[in-house]
């Protein structure tokens, strides 16, 4: 998620800049990244859906096993590099960047077990499963981030 890491440029800058208190840009970027996840979850779940009712699925597995092993093996290096930077920095904002990192891993990882299953049994339903199921993890993660940065709502 690109966009998240957008979030934490943005909340240093905007502190680096003097626009606002460490707490309060602290928050707000907190607030935005737990939207992410919450974004990412609802346009996984949509495309999961479409992807069942509409009965779609690969013409072939390979490209999908090898973009998605290139993709965690990425994806571990960041996400280890922003968890260590996040500890360092005692910051929630950077704890939940790394997150939606990890989840981008846990997506690249679900996207090889589809295609590996699909190149051995052509059962594409199993990619739309794990779409959904990868969805719920997020949006709680993401609610969860949007309580902890003060918002009132419930999960």
């Amino acid at each position: 998620m690109a966009a998240a890491a957008g979030v934490v440029l943005w909340r240093y800058r905007s502190e680096a800049a003097g626009e606002s208190s460490t707490s309060e840009a602290e928050r707000k970027a907190e607030k935005l990244v737990g939207g992410l996840l919450i974004g990412l979850a609802a346009v996984l779940a949509v495309g999961a859906v479409m992807e069942w009712m509409g009965g779609s699925a690969p013409r072939s597995g390979l490209p999908g096993i090898l973009i998605a092993v290139v993709s965690l093996i990425i994806m571990l290096w960041l996400y280890v590099a922003k968890k260590q930077v996040a500890d360092a920095l005692n910051s929630p904002v950077l704890k939940a960047d790394a997150f939606c990192t990890l989840s981008c891993m846990w997506l690249s990882g679900l996207f090889l077990a589809g295609s590996l299953v699909f190149s051995a049994t052509r059962l594409a339903l199993f990619d739309a499963v794990t779409s959904l199921a990868m969805a719920w993890v997020i949006l709680k993660e993401g609610l969860e981030v949007w309580q902890e940065s003060g918002c009132d709502c419930k999960s």
